[in-house]
């Protein structure tokens, strides 16, 4: 859970929602839709996003993503609100694991958050988790503001987020064990990238599921339809017979 003691009071006391990524009609491929929220994320920087996946029959928040432009302040931000982190270097940013005591268990974080290098800034945890991180996204902002406009500013400007990220990256000479670590790394990136696509393509089968039903309730419609159609004209079609026959059997009656 998010300590908002330690951010300070302030007088936004409303509850952000995040909001979620509408995806065109057109947008149907995985790197299409990789894009288009890309897209979204950069022009609408440091504005709370939340990806969702299909659990049990609903639809289910399964993390929540903003990008920024400071990624250090928000860093430092993320670092100086919760008592115990831990924090590790990815092969493209870094990540920080939010713990429940000083015992750092790394397992069972409460929170673990990603940073990119280029400046997407993602936050996985259960939902109750998820739901706090939202309610003090507006304070850690707040925060990070003061970062950037106190005598600190220049050094974070100074700093390119590429750079700084890279720099901790590469900042220890390659071991056997710095080698296993990366491989470790690359290993749980593939992890989170194949947890992803396999969210999209439950989104994807559902959407697809309904509209198969959709169209199936559309095809019976249509074809009862038809048939009451095809009855009436059938019935109206015999009713015509008999005038037709009746008119024959007055014609002949009259010629005799």
């Amino acid at each position: 859970m998010l300590q908002t003691d330690q951010i300070g009071q302030s007088s936004i006391t409303c509850r952000i929602k995040s909001w979620e990524i509408v995806y065109p009609p057109n947008c149907k491929s995985i790197n299409a839709k990789n894009r288009h929220k890309e897209k979204i994320l950069q022009e609408n920087p440091e504005v709370l996003y939340a990806d969702y996946a299909q659990h049990e029959g609903h639809w289910k928040k399964c993390n929540l993503i903003f990008f920024t432009n400071y990624i250090n302040p928000w860093r430092d931000t993320l670092i100086e609100n919760y008592p115990h982190v831990h924090g590790e270097g990815i092969v493209r940013g870094g990540r920080l694991k939010v713990c429940k005591d000083q015992s750092l268990d790394k397992d069972d974080p409460l929170l673990t958050i990603s940073y990119y290098q280029k400046g997407k800034i993602k936050i996985q945890g259960n939902s109750e988790n998820l739901d706090s991180f939202e309610e003090v996204f507006p304070l850690l902002k707040e925060k990070v503001n003061e970062k950037r406009t106190n005598n600190h500013q220049d050094n974070y400007e100074d700093d390119s987020p590429l750079e700084t990220i890279a720099a901790m990256a590469i900042s220890t000479p390659p071991t056997p064990h710095n080698s296993d670590r990366q491989l470790r790394e690359n290993l749980a990136n593939l992890e989170l990238e194949f947890t992803e696509f396999k969210q999209v393509q439950a989104r994807q089968l559902y959407q697809l599921k309904e509209d198969f039903k959709q169209l199936r309730t559309k095809n019976d419609n249509t074809t009862s339809e038809m048939k009451r159609t095809l009855e009436e004209l059938k019935q109206e079609n015999g009713a015509l017979r008999a005038q037709i026959s009746k008119i024959k059997e007055d014609m002949n009656t009259q010629e005799k």
